[in-house]
């Protein structure tokens, strides 16, 4: 082959090639470039909602253009293939990891954190914060060897009765997700009970999104010479990285205790309705709204609405915040509360 040739040769070459670069641009300016094959997609960039077999992840027909559409948006084309799941440490628990590099999805907006619960890390499933008043015996999932303890006050605005309630406790998981509790509510410089509590953990479900468990509690009033059993629901769920809603629902048998009330309890069974939510602003920093409330089928009731803050103030320590208000047979006032927790 001459020279004259060879040179043409190379510059029908370089056409084609700008050309085949010209068409590939236009396809992807108009969004009709075929998106990657599915199947090579890795297991932990689908979300749960679009997983089919667990041995065999992959996308259902159904589902399969939407998800090729969120991975092209969610993730740089030319890595996501060969990207490895990233690691984090969880907000609140020190040693909670949890693979982060999934797809936000459509319902619930940023990443949601369900990997599968790893043996190597404190507790099992999502995490959701723990209400500051009307706490529980360690977090659900619980890994044995867990060890708290903690001391909460309560302090009313008003005249008249306690000036102020605090309980310490401690708080042991004697075996993975089944803690127990002993605690000394006081009030001023009375021990006026002592409470023993144990929870236990069911388990998991929506891919570790949710988490639920009961909690048993014998209060015996050192007073009045009575004993109040408590049966609590305990159920939680992550909505995302930022948001998740905590519930406990259940009820007790005996007098009815008004922490700051000079009256004397009235004895009948009490509705147990408690709700939360949580905000994880840093890895340090979460908000909450805690609302408490219980009523007698038949006979008075209370309301506790308590917005807190909780921080991490070392590995081991952290504390709790929160100024709301409570209405009960005295009336309505408003309530200062803080906690301060040591763990390992």
């Amino acid at each position: 082959m001459s020279m004259r040739e060879l040179g043409h040769a190379a510059t029908g070459l370089i056409w084609m090639l700008a050309a085949s670069s010209v068409i590939a641009g236009q396809f992807h300016e108009s969004g009709t470039e075929p998106p990657p094959d599915a199947s090579a997609v890795p297991p932990f960039y689908q979300p749960f909602f679009f997983r089919t077999d667990e041995e065999a992840p992959g996308l259902s027909p159904r589902v399969d253009v939407h998800a090729r559409r969120a991975i092209h948006d969610q993730v740089a084309r030319p890595g996501y293939l060969e990207a490895a799941p990233p690691r984090e440490v969880r907000a609140g628990r020190p040693g909670r990891l949890r693979h982060v590099g999934r797809l936000a999805s459509s319902i619930f907006g940023p990443p949601v954190s369900r990997a599968r619960p790893d043996p190597n890390r404190h507790g099992a499933g999502p995490h959701i914060p723990e209400p500051m008043v009307f706490d529980l015996v360690r977090g659900l999932g619980a890994r044995r060897g867990e060890f708290e303890v903690n001391v909460l006050s309560l302090a009313p605005f008003r005249r008249g009765g306690p000036k102020y309630e605090w309980a310490p406790e401690i708080e042991w998981a004697i075996a993975d997700g089944f803690a127990i509790e002993y605690e000394l509510p006081i009030f001023d410089t009375q021990i006026v009970a002592q409470k023993f509590a144990a929870q236990y953990t069911f388990g998991t479900a929506f891919d570790d999104a949710f988490i639920h468990g009961v909690q048993g509690i014998a209060y015996f009033d050192t007073r009045e010479r009575e004993f109040i059993p408590t049966l609590l629901y305990l159920a939680g769920v992550r909505l995302d990285e930022t948001w998740s809603l905590f519930g406990m629902f259940g009820g007790s048998v005996g007098p009815q205790i008004f922490p700051f009330s000079d009256e004397p309890p009235t004895t009948g069974t009490d509705l147990i309705v408690n709700l939360s939510i949580f905000a994880d602003v840093t890895e340090r920093l979460v908000l909450g709204v805690e609302t408490n409330f219980s009523r007698q089928l038949r006979g008075p009731s209370e309301f506790l609405f308590m917005p807190q803050v909780h921080y991490r103030l070392s590995e081991r320590m952290s504390g709790q915040f929160g100024m709301g208000m409570r209405d009960d047979v005295e009336g309505r006032h408003g309530e200062l509360g803080f906690r301060i927790i040591f763990e390992r």
